[in-house]
């Protein structure tokens, strides 16, 4: 067996690092994302909880970029953008996926979108993911539907209205009661560009979470969002823009409210010949406990030589904890009201971002960043929680690269962005964090799911209608709880998809494909391969 392991790794190195084809379009062609891994007593809501993020930061539930296209759906849907509408494209695309694999899982989904002439466009979709025996005696059902619509009233005026809804459904492994989370959002925003530079817009968003166990939790959040960019010249931008939402959690006839306000002010400028300046003042609070966070901001970036910059930034923030961080706790029986927000007192970051080639290209940050009540992932033998430590301190370096190649001299008078028999692409990504955190107050004790290594290696080949993507992910020791760790990991998955037409691809997957024994969670050791298969339409 370990012969086996070690023969594959050497020829998935071969592959990734030494294969030498003749090609990767301009284009890359986009993939749909596929659904993250599900760990049936891991409460979900809005986002995959049971994944850490590695090397980054926690994104707060309401910091989104402005007027957001919901992207539940499908890779055709990036060429229906609501705020560039091209008068000559009329798209009107539907797309149906279906796969099916070991454990009885099963995944599909349906969308559809259309632009109306010049002036608006649809997009909807549906989708199921369930699965049964990959853990015994255990279920996992998802559903999830979509909708959006935008419109442009005036030339310079957009509008859009979008909701979304998810459910699950899962068995717990120490009940039998069947646990369910259902989420629901609205969306209402415009924008209106009011000069070269400068634009207004307004966006009212809701959303409404459900958790059902023995008992009931449940999460109201609405609110509002302005914000003003302002061209006071060719090279300066002002931004402004604030958050004003009241979130209400409830659970039985117990009810607790409270409202986080937002304000940032920045103005971006280019100070001399190359480089540009964003100074800027934040602030945040929230109430019941009362706590707020006045903080500046700043970035400096310098082009060194063209495609060569350098950067600096320094961003502290603060976050407040997301719903089911506050809810689980207790085995579901309770809400952590204790939890209180993540303040990041200092954050530095220094980097660089180059593009060597038009094939290769890659960026490196080093980071310093200092937390006040950090909140961490805590297991123990029957379920997580969340909980703060009080201070803690975080640095590290982060490097990535992505190297294309394409060559279509093996089809004289083929354009670059179409692929045909006898053109092959090629493509090869790479990202690695290095992260060092400890517990300022007690070093001796670990800060849970913060592992020091983190590699993952991604590589695609095509060859007219053939393409093989290859996935390696490694990560270092971590640790579960404050003394008692998990072993490093390492995973290769696999698709290999062919396309029959124009509409109909075939493909099929493979996850762990050398069965390695691992655990991204305490108490989820598994030691299998998974296998799907499936097709896509698209007309």
């Amino acid at each position: 067996m370990p012969t086996r392991k070690v023969i594959f790794f050497i020829g998935i190195l071969i592959f990734l690092f030494l294969w030498n084809p003749c090609a990767y379009a301009e284009a890359e062609k986009p993939t749909e994302e596929k659904p993250a891994f599900e760990l049936p007593e891991v409460v979900i809501i809005g986002e995959d909880q049971s994944k850490v993020t590695i090397g980054g930061e926690r994104e707060p539930l309401i910091d989104q970029p402005f007027l957001r296209k919901v992207e539940l759906g499908l890779e055709p849907m990036e060429k229906i953008s609501p705020l560039s509408f091209l008068p000559q494209r009329k798209e009107n695309i539907t797309e149906f996926s279906f796969a099916y694999g070991s454990f009885n899982t099963l995944k599909t989904n349906l969308s559809h979108g259309r632009q109306i002439r010049d002036k608006g466009y649809y997009l909807f979709g549906i989708g199921k993911y369930k699965t049964d025996g990959e853990f015994l005696g255990r279920r996992y059902n998802q559903d999830n539907a979509f909708l959006e619509w935008g419109f442009k009233p005036a030339e310079k005026l957009d509008l859009k209205i979008a909701t979304s809804g998810i459910l699950k459904d899962y068995r717990l492994s120490n009940s039998t009661i069947t646990q369910k989370a259902d989420l629901f959002n609205v969306e209402l925003g415009v924008e209106e560009r009011i000069g070269e530079g400068s634009s207004l817009g307004c966006q009212f968003f809701g959303q409404i979470a459900n958790l059902k166990n023995s008992d009931k939790a449940k999460s109201e959040i609405g609110g509002a969002r302005l914000q003003a960019r302002i061209g006071l010249t060719e090279r300066n931008l002002l931004n402004l823009e604030a958050h004003l939402y009241q979130e209400r959690l409830k659970l039985g006839g117990n009810r607790r409210r409270y409202l986080i306000s937002f304000i940032s002010l920045s103005d971006e400028f280019l100070l001399f010949d190359r480089l540009w300046v964003n100074l800027g003042l934040e602030y945040k609070e929230k109430s019941k406990p009362l706590t707020s966070f006045l903080y500046p901001t700043a970035r400096l970036s310098y082009e060194l030589i063209p495609n060569f910059n350098l950067w600096v930034k320094y961003k502290p923030g603060m976050t407040v904890p997301l719903f089911d961080e506050l809810y689980i706790d207790n085995d579901y029986t309770e809400v952590n009201l204790d939890i209180l927000p993540q303040k990041r007192r200092f954050s530095l970051e220094e980097g660089m971002e180059y593009k060597l080639s038009q094939n290769l290209s890659g960026n490196i940050s080093f980071f310093q960043r200092r937390f006040r009540n950090f909140i961490a992932l805590f297991d123990d033998d029957t379920t997580g929680s969340w909980q703060n430590i009080l201070n803690v301190f975080s640095e590290g370096v982060e490097a990535s690269f992505v190297y294309n190649l394409a060559d279509f001299s093996l089809r004289e008078g083929v354009a670059p962005i179409h692929r045909s028999v006898g053109v092959a692409d090629f493509s090869l990504r790479l990202r690695y964090v290095y992260e060092r955190t400890e517990d300022e107050d007690q070093p001796d004790k670990k800060v849970p799911y913060r592992p020091i290594h983190s590699l993952k290696i991604s590589s695609r080949y095509s060859y007219g209608a053939l393409e093989i993507d290859l996935s390696v992910l490694m990560q270092s020791e971590r640790y579960y709880n404050r003394s008692q760790s998990l072993p490093f990991y390492w995973m290769l998955e696999a698709e290999i998809s062919c396309r029959i037409t124009e509409q109909l691809l075939i493909f099929v997957q493979g996850e762990n494909l050398l069965q390695e024994k691992y655990a991204e969670r305490f108490s989820y050791p598994l030691e299998y391969s998974k296998f799907s298969g499936g097709l896509k339409l698209k007309f």
